[in-house]
Formats: structure tokens, sequence, C-alpha cells
């Protein structure tokens, strides 16, 4: 396939390159023709002279615009001169934004938090792995896939990609170690939307399993067929909405245009060609988006709602004790993903609202992504503070040294009398 792909793209610019040579060649081999005609025939016309002089003083503008026309990179930067012109104007008209409006910013603050976030992240999933006691077997692997989504999302935003945009237009740029060119950058922005909603998947597949272990409730999913094709459908769901925000005709130019002639004074790197737009089309995928959200929103509520009103109302033909410890459990997760569903929450309703009431403001936009950066941190310290295992796992070494520095400023002191 990569022989095929390198092969295709010497054949193009052989090609290009052959046309461009061409066609100033052609503009000096007609002078030099009929000159060599006129000498040999003996042939004396001052127009054809002329024609002859004129052609070849053309030679050089055959050149520059086969070189501009025939060649991509230069056609493109060429013609993007427009909205580099706008950019000047910019320049001289727009105050000057602070550094908290800026690229900059965002990305230092994000790599800050990275250097907290990871650590804490590969803490949570040792704890998981390690503390968990072993009659909750089958809710450490819940847990450990909830973890493992929320840690894969924080290198996506914290690491990989870093996205710096610009609602309430789908602009973006990359400003991670990924934002070089290596991954095209529909693939790079699609995983980060697909990842947001892996994550989603992993809260309901963690109320889902709880659902299913209540036995009292007759309606929950226990046939590994049946929870394999709905998981299958929901992600099929997911998968399709996010496409829809790539099959649209992207006019980057266009769209960018009409942003300005909206919003004159947005941030300098929105001018620059590493600002990519997702798609001009906002309204179809917004509108798709918010639907897919509140299917997996209303499926979650689904399965949580019903598990807590078996367990409270309903709970005949179950023991006393396993109705305690599934209904303490089940609040006790539902606390430890509220809070970072709560950090993911607040950015998703803010683009909404920036989508659909036309607002644009950078410094928000930049605390959007940084929210979003710090959900796994805020996620881990919800998931030690709230589940008294790994608590007290955490918190045991500190808690035992300052109970034996107690006792041992309590302890009479022993006398020796000589």
């Amino acid at each position: 396939m990569s022989v095929f792909f390198t092969s295709s793209v010497y054949n193009l610019v052989f090609k290009a390159t052959g046309i461009s040579i061409i066609l100033p060649i052609t503009a000096l081999a007609i002078p030099v023709i009929y000159t060599s005609i006129a000498v040999l025939n003996n042939v004396y016309n001052p127009f054809g002279n002329n024609i002859a002089v004129i052609t070849l003083s053309f030679h050089g503008l055959l050149a520059n615009l086969s070189l501009i026309f025939l060649h991509k990179k230069y056609r493109d930067y060429t013609f993007n001169r427009q909205v580099q012109r706008k950019n000047t104007v910019h320049s001289l008209i727009c105050p000057n934004l602070s550094y908290y409006h800026s690229a900059e910013f965002l990305s230092n603050t994000v790599h800050i938090f990275s250097y907290i976030t990871f650590p804490a992240s590969i803490y949570g999933c040792f704890l998981i792995l390690k503390v968990t006691p072993k009659h909750l077997r089958n809710t450490k692997y819940i847990l450990l896939h909830l973890q493992i989504c929320t840690f894969f999302l924080d290198i996506i935003v914290n690491v990989l990609e870093t996205p710096f945009v610009f609602f309430p237009s789908s602009a973006v740029k990359l400003l991670g170690v990924m934002a070089d060119g290596f991954v095209p950058f529909k693939i790079l922005t699609f995983t980060g939307q697909f990842s947001i909603y892996a994550l989603g998947m992993s809260i309901l597949f963690v109320f889902q399993s709880r659902h299913s272990v209540i036995t009292i409730i007759r309606w929950r999913m226990t046939k590994k067929s049946t929870i394999i094709l709905y998981y299958l459908l929901m992600y099929s769901i997911g998968f399709a909405v996010i496409t829809i925000c790539y099959i649209f005709e992207t006019n980057i130019e266009k769209t960018k245009l009409e942003f300005v002639q909206k919003y004159p004074c947005p941030a300098k790197e929105f001018f620059e060609n590493t600002t990519i737009i997702i798609t001009s089309e906002l309204t179809i995928p917004g509108f798709f988006l918010t639907i897919s959200c509140l299917n997996l929103s209303t499926n979650i509520l689904i399965f949580f709602t019903s598990s807590v009103h078996y367990l409270v109302f309903k709970s005949t033909g179950i023991s006393a004790k396993t109705r305690k410890y599934q209904l303490k459990f089940l609040i006790s997760i539902s606390i430890q993903i509220m809070i970072p569903v709560i950090a993911l929450l607040i950015p998703m309703i803010y683009a909404c609202l920036a989508l659909f009431q036309s607002i644009y403001n950078q410094f928000v936009n930049n605390l959007v992504v940084l929210t979003i950066s710090v959900h796994g941190m805020i996620s881990n310290i919800a998931l030690i503070l709230i589940h008294e295992n790994y608590r007290n796992f955490t918190f045991g070494y500190f808690l035992r040294n300052r109970e034996m520095r107690k006792k041992s400023s309590a302890a009479p002191s022993t006398i020796f009398v000589l």
C-alpha cells in the first residue's frame, strides 16, 4: 500500500513538473523556430519579428503561472492571501488579547496538569487492581474499564491533541505532539470526539452492570448475546453521529472569512494555516450530537433509577445485608462518576450555548479545554476519597505514623532509681 502511494505521488509530481517546464519552453521554442525559418528562407517580416520578441518576453510569466497552478502547495498559499490580508487588518484594528486568550497559555497549563493527572491515573489503576477486595472481583474490572477510558481521554486531550478551539465555529488548532501532520487531522479530531463518547459508554457499562446483578429486577440484561448486541448498537450510534461531522464538504477559506465577518477579532491563531475547519455545516451535526448525548444520558438514567427504585421500594426477595451493600455501592459509584461528569458536562453545555447563541469568547474556550483536561485528576481524587478500601490504603501509612506518634508521646517515661 505504501509503495503504491509513494509511486503515485512521484508520478503526480513528475507530471506537474513536466507540464510546468514544457509551457515556458514552448514560449521559447516558437521564436527560435520562427527565427530559424526566417534565416534559412531569407524571410523578412517586421510584424513576425515583433511577435517573436513578445512571445519570448512572456516565457517568464508562463513559467510562474505554471508553477503556481500546477503545484498544490504554491496554489493554496497564493489564493490564501485573502485570509492573510484579514490577519493584517486584524493586527491593525483589534486590541491585543491577554496571555490567557492565547494558545501558549492553554498548551503550557494543560501540560502542567498532565504531570499531576498521569501519575494519579496510574495510581488509580494500581488501587483497583491490588486493593479491591476479593469479593468485589467482578466490580474491579468494571472500575478498571472506567479508569482506562478516563486515562485514554486524558492522553488525547493533554498530550496527543491539546485542541485550541474557536467556538462557536468548528475551527481547531492542535497543539499536542501529534500536530505535526504525521496523522491526518480528521482522524485525530474523530478519535478525540469518539474517546469522549467511549467514556460515556463506560459510565453506562457501570450502571448496566450494577443493574444486572440485582436479582429482583425482571427485565435486567443477563444474556451475553443481548449485552453484546446492545453495546454494538450504542457504539454504532455514536460512531455514525460523529461521522456526520465529516461528510459535508468544507471550504476552509470561505468559512474562516464568514467567521471573521461576524466576529472581527478572534485570536491571532485563527488565521494560521494549521487552524483547520472540521465542517462548514454546524446545524445538522450539532442536532445529531445533541440527540446522541440525550440517548446516552437517558439509557444511563434508566438503569440508575431502576436500580434505586428496586433497592429502596421493592427490596423484598433479597436479604437486608445484600440490599444495604448494593445500595451503598451504587451510591458511592454514582458520586464518584458524577463529580468528573460535571467537569465534562459544563464544557458540552457551553459549546451548545456558544453554537446556538453565537457566543465567541476565547478565554472561555480555553477554560472549556482546561476543564476537560482536569476531569481525570478529579475522577482519581473521587475514586480515592469515596471508596473506603482505597482511602484507607492511601492515607493508612500517614494515619498509622500519626497514631504511633500520639502513643509514644502519651506513654509514661521510665524512671531509673540508682
